[in-house]
């Protein structure tokens, strides 16, 4: 899976309808992205891997980025999990604040993980508080779906089926 600016900015909103937002951070920045996958599950009929692989987008890509590296880890046995922790080096896209002004649809890193891998993703926002420029909130790009108008959301990294956690919710 890719992600993109967009990506992250869209993963804390406010429900403006059932299917429109508006971000809550008008920039991030990341800190650390850190994942565990699930224990291996032995499976007659599939077999399935415990291994994770990150890796930040390069300037091969076209993107700005540092160097070129994979992270990645295979748990050893049945009943460990992989375990992957990496921060965005500095000469990164992913390394600055990220916001909307920049170009939202470029692809800061790639990650490929077993389902039911837990992601923690550490960052920095900067909220967006209305006015002119880069502060005044932007819609949510991300197709959303099944929201409730006035609740604050926070979104996993996308995936084809898109969860929605609601974390508060305004009464007027």
């Amino acid at each position: 899976m890719n992600f993109s600016v967009n990506d992250l900015l869209d993963s804390y909103f406010v429900a403006t309808t059932t299917t429109a937002g508006t971000r809550i951070p008008a920039a991030m920045k990341i800190r650390k992205f850190e994942a565990w996958s699930p224990p291996y599950t032995p499976n007659a009929s599939t077999f399935q891997t415990n291994s994770m692989v990150f890796q930040w987008a390069t300037p091969q890509s076209g993107i700005i980025g540092g160097p070129s590296l994979a992270i990645s880890d295979t748990a050893l046995g049945s009943n460990d999990c992989a375990h992957i922790v990496t921060v965005p080096p500095k000469t990164s896209l992913a390394g600055n604040w990220l916001s909307c002004a920049a170009t939202s649809s470029d692809i800061i890193a790639s990650f490929s993980c077993p389902p039911g891998t837990v992601v923690d993703l550490h960052v920095t926002l900067h909220l967006a508080e209305g006015g002119a420029g880069e502060d005044t909130p932007q819609p949510v790009v991300r197709t959303v779906a099944g929201a409730t108008a006035g609740t604050f959301y926070l979104s996993g990294l996308p995936t084809s089926a898109q969860t929605l956690i609601p974390v508060y919710h305004a009464t007027l």
